[in-house]
C-alpha cells in the first residue's frame, strides 16, 4: 500500500484510501458541455469538451473496442443544460455522470432513448430523460446485461409517453433511487419483457403512474435472484385527485418467475398482482410490504 504524502489528492486518489490505483487501471474520461463543446474536441477534459452525449458515445465506444482495452471502463461526464438528443447507441462498460446545473436540475436529455444495440455494464448517473413522444424515455433492447440507472430522473412530458424504462431480456440491471414522474404522469413507470430477468434490483424508487409502477410481461418467465424493494409506487398525479393507480407491481407472469418483493409502500387499486406466478407466489414473494388497495390499508395484500 502506498500512502499520500503528496498533498492534494489526485483525480485518481480516494479520499481516505491508502492506496492509489495506475493509470492504465482506468479507462478514459470524455467531458460534454452543451454550450462550450466542439465536435472536432477531444473531450479529455474540460478545456476541450465534446458538444454532444452521442458524440462522446461514440468516442468511448472506439476506444473500447481496441484490443487492449477489452477490460477498462470509460466515464462520460456530462455538464449542466439540456440536451437536445434523440440517442439510438450507448457505450458498453462506461458510466454517464451528469456533474452539471440545469437551473437547479440535473442535466437533461430531452428525447427518447431508443438503443438499437445490445449494451454492457453501462450506467448513468444524476440524468434526466424527458420527452413527449409515443414511445418509452428510455428502450433497452434484449441481450443487454449490467445496466444501471441511480438518481435519475423520467419525466413524462406529455399525454404521449408510454413507459419510463423498458428492459428486454436484460440481466443483472439495477434501478435505484430514481424519480419516475410528469404532468401528467407516466402510464408505466418500469416495464420488463422476456425471457429473462435475472439477478435484477428495482430498490429505491419514487414512481408515480397511472396503469402500472413496475409491471412484467407474460413473456417474462425467469427472474431468479431479483429484488423489488423499499419503492413508493402510487398515483401521485396533479390532475388525478382520489383516482388510485390501477396495479402497484404486477407480475402476471410464468410460474418460474421468483422475485423477491420487500417493503414496498404502494398505493393502487390493485397493488401487487401475481395471479400468473404460481397458486403459492404470494405468499413466496411479497415479504412486509404495506399497501393501500381499495381505500383499505394492510400488510401483505398480494392479490
Amino acid at each position: 500500500m502506498v500512502q499520500n504524502t503528496r498533498g492534494p489528492l489526485s483525480s485518481k486518489w480516494e479520499r481516505g484510501s491508502l492506496i492509489m490505483y495506475p493509470q492504465a487501471c482506468y479507462g478514459r474520461e470524455y467531458c460534454v458541455d452543451g454550450v462550450n463543446g466542439a465536435s472536432t474536441n477531444s473531450g479529455l477534459d474540460w478545456g476541450h469538451p465534446l458538444d454532444s452525449i452521442e458524440n462522446a458515445i461514440t468516442a468511448s465506444n472506439t476506444y473500447i473496442a481496441i484490443a487492449a482495452n477489452v477490460n477498462k471502463r470509460n466515464t462520460i461526464y456530462v455538464g449542466g443544460g439540456t440536451y437536445a438528443e434523440t440517442l439510438t447507441t450507448l457505450p458498453s462498460q462506461c458510466d454517464i455522470i451528469g456533474v452539471g446545473n440545469r437551473t437547479a436540475w440535473k442535466p437533461l436529455i430531452n428525447g427518447v432513448l431508443t438503443c438499437g444495440t445490445a449494451v454492457n455494464s453501462c450506467h448513468f448517473w444524476n440524468i434526466g430523460f424527458y420527452s413527449n413522444t409515443v414511445a418509452p424515455l428510455v428502450t433497452i433492447p434484449s441481450g443487454s446485461h449490467g445496466i444501471g440507472f441511480h438518481e435519475c430522473e423520467f419525466i413524462n412530458g406529455g399525454s404521449s409517453v408510454t413507459h419510463g424504462l423498458y428492459l428486454t431480456n436484460c440481466s443483472t440491471v439495477v434501478i435505484d433511487n430514481n424519480m419516475f414522474v410528469g404532468n401528467p404522469v407516466l402510464p408505466i413507470g418500469i416495464y420488463f419483457a422476456g425471457p429473462l430477468f435475472n439477478g435484477g434490483r428495482i430498490t429505491n424508487n419514487f414512481i408515480s403512474a397511472t396503469t402500472g409502477g413496475i409491471v412484467g410481461h407474460t413473456n417474462v418467465t425467469s427472474d431468479y435472484q431479483t429484488l423489488i424493494a423499499w419503492n413508493v409506487i402510487g398515483r401521485f398525479d396533479p390532475n388525478s385527485g382520489q383516482t388510485q393507480l390501477t396495479e402497484g407491481i404486477a407480475l402476471n407472469t410464468d410460474s418460474a418467475f421468483n422475485c423477491a418483493i420487500v417493503g414496498n409502500w404502494i398505493s393502487a387499486a390493485d397493488a401487487i398482482d401475481v395471479t400468473g406466478c404460481g397458486a403459492t407466489k404470494d405468499e413466496d414473494m411479497c415479504i412486509g410490504n404495506y399497501v393501500v388497495q381499495a381505500s383499505v390499508g394492510t400488510f401483505e395484500a398480494p392479490a
